[in-house]
């Protein structure tokens, strides 16, 4: 292993830890904070994720994600940590793994997923999740105290 192997290793760890824990902050902060204007920041929750999978490869997105769903575990509830998995993380893993996918055809192009596929899955996403919700007998999701 040479040295700049190996020092690329250590940056995507700690690239993929920092995103992990920033991603979090800005769920809990979000949460903590319903009933103001904060609230926008549950959006932006997942762009450290997709940074850190789109950067650095599918590996750190999903090492992001689970520092990110550990981090709201240990430091606030497993309820916050729940919600971030479901809202946040699960969609960015999707979508990572799904966007970095790619093949090299006969004349050694380079063809990616295509964008229409990925705006598929991030709209049938929330779909399963309703339904999964109605499936289990939750009728109503309260999100606001």
């Amino acid at each position: 292993m040479s040295l700049h192997s190996a020092s690329r290793g250590t940056m995507v760890s700690a690239g993929a830890i920092v995103s992990g824990g920033l991603s979090a902050a800005l769920f809990a902060v979000a949460l903590m904070h319903v009933g103001t204007m904060i609230v926008f920041l549950a959006y932006i929750a997942g762009l450290p994720l997709f940074i850190a999978g789109l950067g650095f490869g599918n590996m750190a997105g999903i090492g992001a994600a689970v520092v990110g769903a550990v981090g709201l575990y240990v430091m606030q509830s497993p309820s916050f940590a729940m919600a971030y998995t479901l809202l946040d993380a699960a969609p960015a893993i999707l979508l990572i793994i799904l966007a970095m996918r790619h093949r090299i055809g006969s004349d050694q192009k380079v063809y990616w997923y295509p964008e229409g596929f990925l705006m598929t899955a991030l709209a049938l996403y929330p779909c399963l999740i309703f339904i999964s919700l109605r499936l289990h007998g939750i009728s109503r999701v309260v999100f606001w105290p």
